[in-house]
């Protein structure tokens, strides 16, 4: 069972070249969560689900203070976050770079892990 959070908006530090050095920008995010939502299902009680507002939180404080050059690395660390809660039994998660390129509306990376 999979659990979706699309587009979280998130501000770090991204990039190689000096004029990317400079500020945080803005990345979003798309996590795609499994685990094992049986339980929730059937009692619909927030004990038996994964607290889903706590994963953003945690994604976004993790990145806040953080400096990449790379978008993988930055992909790789908000997985490792993830993969933190012990219920989770899977994350994809994928990154945005919006304004990373002249041509497009931006660049993603995309990572998976899995227990």
């Amino acid at each position: 069972m999979i659990i979706n959070i699309k587009g979280l908006r998130a501000m770090t530090l991204l990039g190689v070249y000096p004029h990317e050095r400079k500020e945080k920008r803005e990345v979003l995010i798309d996590l795609a969560i499994e685990y094992d939502a049986s339980a929730a299902m059937q009692s619909d009680t927030m004990e038996d689900a994964l607290d889903y507002a706590l994963i953003e939180q945690e994604v976004i404080n993790s990145v806040r203070d953080q400096r990449y050059e790379l978008l993988e690395a930055l992909t790789k660390h908000i997985a490792d976050v993830v993969m933190h809660f012990d219920v989770v039994q899977a994350v994809t998660v994928q990154v945005h770079k919006p304004g990373a390129l002249v041509h497009a509306p931006g660049v993603s990376f995309t990572y998976a892990a899995r227990r």
